[in-house]
């Protein structure tokens, strides 16, 4: 097996390892805070909460989830997505590449961006309500039997609550409007069917297509977050630790 095969089936592992230092960080710790209040009314706080949520996410699709050698959420998609379109040139490639563009560069650089602008700051969180919805539904209205859902428990029972946080905090706290609340979730929303769309792309324009478009998925939300301040000039507040 060589470095690329190994980092294949490696990497949610590494994910998992990253989680647990954010975890640290993120409760241990105020170097992921804006203020001195409750950490899970911070904007920032949440922002950055969305990292280890979605690392351990992975691991369970991923990790947890493999049968004779091979992740069952790739399988899932070749014989779901593969039975209406052609995926012959999807490489293996685009779902380490899509994931790692996401929680590993895009949901850090967000949460970074937080202190400034709290809607794209939490736009991850329409990715990642769209990803719990996906999942919980899925079951639950019988498409997608358990066995075959990989990342449904922490789909249904820390991403939904999650956003339900986001949601209160953004109501009680009021650092932004209600509007600019639904720019960051439907940012984010966009962002995850572009996942879809990647799909799409490799029958179109091959496995180059495909690979830049799902790279772009990843950190796509922070572009659609800051052009809907633009466009609807939302109103937020500008974290500052106090």
């Amino acid at each position: 097996m060589n470095l690329a095969e190994q980092f294949f089936y490696a990497w949610p592992w590494m994910g998992l390892g990253m989680a647990a230092i954010m975890l640290v960080l993120l409760f241990g710790t105020d170097l992921l805070r804006s203020n001195s209040g409750k950490r899970w009314l911070d904007p920032v706080w949440l922002a950055w909460c969305a990292m280890p949520a979605y690392l351990v996410h992975q691991f369970e699709e991923y990790a947890l989830n493999m049968v004779d050698g091979s992740f069952l959420i790739i399988d899932q998609v070749f014989a779901n997505a593969g039975s209406v379109m052609d995926l012959s040139n999807l490489p293996l490639a685009y779902f380490p590449l899509v994931n790692i563009a996401l929680v590993w560069i895009g949901v850090p650089l967000s949460a970074w961006i937080c202190r400034r602008n709290p809607v794209i700051g939490l736009a991850p969180y329409g990715f990642i309500l769209v990803n719990g919805l996906m999942h919980c539904l899925g079951t639950l209205s019988g498409m997608m039997p358990l066995s075959l859902n990989p990342g449904f428990w922490t789909g249904t029972f820390l991403f939904l609550p999650l956003v339900a946080l986001v949601i209160y905090a953004t109501v009680r706290v009021k650092f932004m409007s209600g509007g600019a609340l639904a720019v960051a979730l439907v940012s984010g929303a966009i962002a995850h069917a572009l996942l879809g769309a990647g799909y799409a792309a490799s029958a179109v324009g091959g496995p180059a297509a495909c690979l830049i478009l799902g790279t772009f998925a990843g950190v796509s939300s922070i572009l659609f977050a800051w052009l809907g301040c633009k466009l609807f000039k939302v109103r937020y507040e500008s974290p500052v630790r106090k």
